[in-house]
């Protein structure tokens, strides 16, 4: 995470970012959203209007939409 904001802080500061894509694992049952937060204080309440979620391992068979559906 670290590596990540320095390299945002030293190439893109002053730059108009047109969108963040945040890529997460879909079959994780937890998420941790701790570095949006971080991003957010960087970048100011507009980063939410760029940002762009990618879920992967998205399982869309029948069986598991019932089941996301029923572990609601």
């Amino acid at each position: 995470m670290k590596n990540i904001t320095r390299y945002l802080v030293e190439n893109f500061q002053g730059k108009k970012i047109a969108m963040f894509l945040y890529i997460f694992k879909g079959d994780t049952t937890r998420y941790n959203f701790d570095s949006l937060k971080i991003y957010n204080a960087m970048f100011g309440p507009t980063f939410f209007n760029h940002l762009v979620v990618e879920v992967t391992f998205w399982k869309n068979d029948p069986m598991s939409k019932k089941q996301r559906k029923r572990d609601r």
